[in-house]
């Protein structure tokens, strides 16, 4: 079952939850492991995590992706943007917040979609790149947060809207 559908069906992760528990209780269970590897009271599970990229890494995809860090289902992987100066200004941002230097750096945002680590892409580009790469975002199966407007164009939009239909992004 894909990690999408998980996380939409509450009974199953709760019965899920109860049965590991239920068997780690009769068969005891190494003391090595952190709960937050297991999605314990101190976090959210690895598995659990939605993968989150950048692509548009200027002053306003910034602002929506410091909205993304603070959510603890959620870790910004990669941030994209063709300007270097703004790219490296994310990446800074995203690896002080995690306390590491895990977030990748891509200036070709088709890159980013090629990603299996990323399921989901906040697209905040200057307004005629929108539509087009929303819909590369859907077709390559990742969920998107656009900022407005869609497209510049009301084909645009409708040719987005269609894409969204088809992969049920």
């Amino acid at each position: 079952m894909a990690r999408r559908e998980k996380l939409r069906d509450p009974s199953r992760r709760r019965f899920l939850e109860r049965a590991g528990a239920a068997s780690l209780a009769g068969f005891g269970f190494p003391s090595f492991v952190p709960a937050s590897a297991l999605g314990g009271a101190r976090g959210t599970g690895p598995n659990d995590r939605i993968g989150v990229a950048l692509i548009g890494s200027g002053p306003q995809g910034q602002g929506v992706m410091r909205g993304f860090l603070v959510e603890e289902t959620a870790r910004v992987v990669a941030v994209c943007d063709a300007k270097a100066d703004q790219r490296q200004a994310a990446r800074e941002i995203v690896d002080a917040h995690y306390r590491d230097r895990s977030c990748a750096s891509h200036a070709d945002f088709r890159e980013v979609l090629a990603r299996p680590d990323v399921d989901a892409v906040i697209v905040a580009t200057p307004d005629h790149w929108h539509a087009l790469m929303a819909i590369a975002a859907v077709r390559a199966g990742k969920d998107v947060y656009l900022e407005k407007p869609m497209g510049l164009r009301v084909a645009e939009d409708q040719a987005l809207r269609a894409a969204v239909r088809e992969t049920g992004r």
